[in-house]
Order: structure tokens, then sequence, then C-alpha cells
């Protein structure tokens, strides 16, 4: 088969790396739309819409988005498992190969995603670049709308699984079979941020889909990367929960030292990792 890939020609070449993240926007975006309009029709059999007045409306379509709003986690759930399916399959049919991982390297990657994506996390931040191509406070709102557990499963969980399978398991691996390995790992981590279609959020990812692009080059095991993934999902999810991203927002020294504080140690991890050995 690779013998077969010197003969694709440039556009069969970016059909297979751009396809998957493509297609999983459109099943979440089905997803959405669908969920959306069976709660909007179950809303309609109990509520009487007709003849109302203008005021009326508009207050009916801002209960429709606290509805929807309300179900976010609900359609993150059912597009990131429909993905985790679909591009599992995908992912062995593929047939990259794969060492075996062991516990320690799984829990280093996850203490890499606690620190080093904390530090990174609260330092975009800072920057002046809210509320350029999509508000990062709104999209946030939006997708933390949801009790704890739900979103601890969710966020924590099924979306980290079906994300880095999408794009280390299968765009890295498909890149690194025409172009060098710094490029795929370059490459999938600007696809990772794109595909957030939001700048903030954006910038975040490829920085951080660079870090899970060396993790899974070096361990060659998709369990580090996701370990990565969900320690930083999980971490957000506890911080907004307990309320210690808005403690940090109103205590200008306590945010600072916590991130300078988690980019050392996330720096040393990395470096022990990657540059030492």
């Amino acid at each position: 088969m690779r013998g077969n890939m010197k003969y694709e020609s440039i556009e069969q070449k970016m059909l297979r790396i751009l396809y998957p993240p493509v297609l999983y926007l459109l099943i979440c975006l089905v997803t959405q739309v669908t969920v959306s309009s069976v709660l909007i029709w179950l809303d309609a059999k109990v509520t009487d819409v007709r003849g109302v007045s203008a005021t009326t409306a508009a207050n009916y379509i801002e209960h429709i988005n606290e509805i929807i709003n309300t179900h976010s986690v609900l359609m993150n759930f059912i597009g990131a498992g429909v993905g985790l399916l679909v591009f599992g399959i995908i992912f062995k049919r593929d047939k990259n190969e794969s060492k075996r991982i062991k516990t320690h390297e799984v829990i280093y990657s996850y203490a890499i995603g606690l620190t080093a994506g904390m530090g990174i996390s609260l330092f975009i931040s800072i920057l002046p670049i809210d509320n350029i191509l999509g508000s990062y406070e709104s999209a946030s709102k939006l997708l933390l709308n949801g009790k704890f557990i739900q979103l601890f499963v969710v966020l924590g969980i099924v979306v980290p699984l079906t994300e880095e399978i999408i794009y280390r398991g299968i765009v890295f691996n498909r890149i690194k079979k025409y172009l060098d390995v710094n490029k795929a790992i370059i490459i999938s981590a600007l696809l990772f941020g794109f595909f957030h279609l939001n700048l903030m959020q954006g910038l975040y990812a490829f920085i951080i889909g660079i870090i899970m692009g060396f993790l899974y080059y070096k361990f060659e095991n998709i369990c580090a990367p996701i370990a990565l993934h969900m320690a930083v999902n999980q971490l957000t999810v506890i911080f907004e929960t307990i309320g210690f991203s808005d403690f940090l927002n109103k205590n200008i020294w306590a945010y600072v030292l916590t991130m300078l504080s988690a980019l050392v140690i996330g720096g040393i991890l990395l470096y022990h990792r990657f540059f030492k050995s």
C-alpha cells in the first residue's frame, strides 16, 4: 500500500488528510441540528405558539436557545460518540504501527497535560486576542454548560479519545507517510487548532497539538496523547466547577504564580522527555 501512495495525486493526498476532521465537523453539526430539532419539536408539543405577539415570540426564541444550550453536553456526547465509532474503525483499518506503552509513560503524559497544558492555557488567556473570530468566553460557557459528572465524562474522556484518534492517530500518521515527522506534527496541530473555529482556542489547541504530536512520535502509542488531552480537558472542567478559574482571574499574583509554576514544571517534564536523552 505504501508503494501505491507514491502515485497518489496532490488532490488525493489532501483528501486523505482533510476528510477525517471535515467529516467529524459534519457529524457534530448534524448531531446539533438533529438534537435541536427534536428538542424544539418536543417543546412545541407542550407549548402553544400560535397567535403570539412579537414580544412573546422573541421570548420563545430565547427559551428555545436556553433549551439547546442546556443540552449542549448531550450534543457533544452524541457527536463525539459517533465520531469515536467511525474513526476508530478508520484508525484500525489504516493499520498504523504501535508499540506497547508502560503505565508510568501514560502517567508521565498525563502530568505534562496537567502542568504544561495549564501554564499555556493561562498564558494564552492573557493575550488580547479574544472576540476575534469568535469569543472564547462564550464558547467555553456553552461547552461547560452541564453537571460535573456529565462534563467530566464527555469533555474529559470521550472527546479526547475521539479527537486524538482523528488528529494524531489518522491525520498525523497519514501526513507522516508523505512528509517528514516534524512537518506531520506541525500540520496535524494546525488542523487541530483550525477546526476549533475560535482564535484563542485554536491557538491553544495548536500549541498543545504540537506537544501531543511529539508525545505520540516518542512513545509510538496513541495512549500518550490521549492521556495528555484528557488531563487538559479534565483540569479545565475541575477548575471551572470549583471556581478556581474565577479565583485566578480576580487575583493577579496567584494567576502569575500559578502560570509560571505550571510552565516551569511542564517545561522540565518536556525537556526531560524530548531533549535529555
